[in-house]
């Protein structure tokens, strides 16, 4: 992590024209939250133009600045913990400042939700089946090894559910959005197997949505994001007009899980780090402007 006192656009382009044959030159919004927006980073590689990397901006809001340093301090740090297993995306470099924190990521592909939108429903109904199968699987994995390295991810709506293509289709999972994970030994949580439960929720609610025919292809050659409705706190996908009754992409269970007993802590054996950010600096440096988005 680097910390300087005013984030500075020129500091950020100078992390991107250091990465092999990458030339700064634009980007787009990918996607906004409440506590910030994630930009899609193009890079020039010769004549292409290619978008290999996200960048998440979080804008320190009203807290004191002590109080938000520290709280992305921990979200990195988890980030860093989940790409050292392979199951979150590598960060190339992360720029803490008083007022806002600037992530540059390695950039994921699409989300659960998206995918089966725009892809699993031009598939035969068995093969888009066997696909999702394939993908919860992989998840299940991951979730499994997290939770062996005391890694809690706490938010794994369809949204976080990461993936990487390959010449269009399912490559490799990963988790994303990291605000609200912890480790296991900080407070109490839920069984293992009540986390593989919820998360079989999900993926069973996606194959209904393909057995049913509840959601349509996207126009041709048009590929657009499903509509997602907030409603108390909870996203939902709504793949077409029809008002269903369940709330077919809502959270697993309306009802609170029970927490169980404290668990033992992590895994005595550390996850090793991969040198992902650079050590702190003990002088802060002082940076030529303040950081817009509309730079």
């Amino acid at each position: 992590m680097e910390y300087i006192s005013e984030c500075n656009i020129d500091d950020v382009k100078e992390v991107l024209n250091r990465l092999p044959g990458c030339v700064w030159v634009k980007r787009g919004l990918l996607g906004q939250g409440v506590k910030g927006r994630v930009y899609d980073i193009c890079c020039q590689r010769g004549d292409s133009l290619e978008c290999k990397y996200a960048m998440k901006i979080v804008k320190r809001g009203k807290g004191d600045t002590r109080t938000f340093i520290s709280t992305m301090e921990k979200e990195i740090r988890m980030q860093e913990d989940f790409a050292a297993l392979n199951t979150g995306p590598n960060i190339v470099k992360a720029l803490l400042c008083d007022h806002e924190a600037i992530i540059i990521m390695e950039k994921v592909d699409t989300d659960m939700n998206k995918y089966v939108s725009n892809v699993l429903v031009t598939l035969d109904t068995e093969e888009a089946i066997n696909e999702i199968n394939r993908i919860e699987e992989d998840f299940l994995y991951m979730l499994e090894k997290t939770y062996n390295n005391g890694l809690i991810h706490d938010d794994l709506h369809p949204e976080n559910l990461g993936l990487f293509l390959k010449d269009d289709r399912y490559y490799k999972p990963v988790f994303i959005d990291f605000g609200t994970s912890y480790y296991i030994h900080e407070k109490r949580t839920s069984p293992l197997s009540e986390l593989k439960h919820d998360m079989k929720l999900t993926f069973n609610n996606f194959r209904k949505a393909i057995s049913s025919n509840l959601l349509s292809p996207p126009a041709r050659g048009h590929r657009s994001p499903p509509r997602v409705e907030k409603r108390k706190g909870t996203r939902r996908l709504s793949p077409s007009p029809v008002k269903r009754g369940g709330g077919l992409f809502d959270s697993p269970s309306s009802t609170p899980i029970k927490r169980g007993g404290l668990f033992d802590s992590p895994s005595s054996t550390p996850i090793k780090r991969g040198g992902l950010f650079d050590s702190p600096s003990s002088t802060p440096v002082k940076g030529k402007k303040l950081f817009s988005f509309d730079d």
